[in-house]
């Protein structure tokens, strides 16, 4: 009877407990993934129809500007695909389906996996982005400061901690870059080749038909987030009334840039030398004093050669 109760007594258990709120996000995640794969199933995306929804799009005179951004790198402009058009192709492609799943956070740092998945031909791209919970200002006003540097303009910027709506900002942008890559790899690229000629050609024959209202338009757009005209015409180096259509062009693309959160204003303008700070003219005289004692303390100590030593006779050719 004993041996009976021991051998009770060690047998796994096959109870195990289970959080119900796991279960269901488990269960609720399933259904919503086969319910997609039904549905692609059902029904199939059509190639042609897609083509002429997006070509449609960049038809549209208020989409084909922002269809296009330009980002500063190595000292001149990259121009590709924008944000908003990667969204205009998932909507027009059908059958797509973009996740974020937050995998890894704490009070410094959030790491988020931002899955693109394409259900008719079982295909995915995942990119990881991580959030760091810190912001850079000019201004600290009364916030936590973590830590303090001399930027490239040689102004003094504040490391803070971010408020939970800079966050959202920053990730929001981080994810919707993000998705924007992971989108356009598993869009044809024939496809978004011709979709973006299509939005120049839109835009082009927009401007020639009335330029000036193309121009008011956008020195609007760009006054709303805090750039003037004059910095347009500083940036051009001409009067906007002397624009040029390829110009209008590569406005839109740093607008569009800009509001998408991939760059500043600050990125496409080099600051005045005449207005360095003082941090900076500072610096500036202390490298130059250092490069100076090094200088002589290098001249001092420069050793003499062999035969300045007279440590080996020379001819009267002066060869040894």
């Amino acid at each position: 009877m004993s041996n009976e109760i021991a051998m009770v007594q060690n047998m796994p258990s096959s109870i195990t407990y289970a959080d119900p709120s796991a279960v269901a996000s488990a269960e609720q995640a399933k259904a919503r993934i086969q319910s997609a794969y039904i549905m692609a199933m059902q029904r199939p995306r059509n190639f042609d129809q897609a083509r002429v929804n997006i070509l449609r799009s960049c038809d549209r005179p208020g989409f084909a500007e922002l269809v296009e951004y330009a980002k500063p790198i190595g000292g001149s402009s990259i121009i590709g695909p924008s944000i908003r058009f990667a969204e205009e192709c998932v909507r027009n492609w059908g059958n797509m389906d973009v996740t974020q799943q937050v995998v890894y956070d704490d009070e410094t740092v959030r790491r988020i996996t931002v899955t693109v998945t394409d259900y008719e031909t079982n295909a995915s791209f995942s990119s990881s982005v991580q959030i760091e919970k810190t912001v850079e200002r000019k201004r600290a006003d009364g916030r936590e400061v973590l830590s303090e540097r001399i930027n490239s303009r040689g102004e003094k910027v504040f490391l803070l901690k971010a408020t939970e709506d800079e966050i959202a900002n920053k990730q929001g942008s981080a994810v919707s870059k993000a998705m924007r890559n992971d989108v356009l790899r598993l869009i044809p690229q024939d496809l978004i080749a011709e979709a973006l000629k299509r939005a120049r050609e839109t835009l082009q024959k927009k401007d020639r038909t009335d330029p000036d209202s193309a121009r008011k338009k956008l020195n609007d757009a760009f006054a709303k987030i805090g750039i003037m005209p004059n910095d347009l015409k500083e940036y051009l180096g001409h009067d906007l009334a002397q624009i040029q259509p390829s110009e209008l062009q590569e406005l839109r693309g740093i607008y569009q840039s800009i509001s998408d959160g991939q760059s500043k204003w600050s990125d496409y303008v080099t600051p005045p030398q005449e207005e360095e700070s003082t941090h900076a003219l500072d610096a500036k005289r202390k490298l130059n004093g250092l490069k100076e004692k090094l200088k002589k303390d290098g001249s001092a100590s420069e050793p003499k050669s062999i035969r300045e030593e007279g440590l080996f006779p020379s001819d009267t050719n002066g060869n040894v």
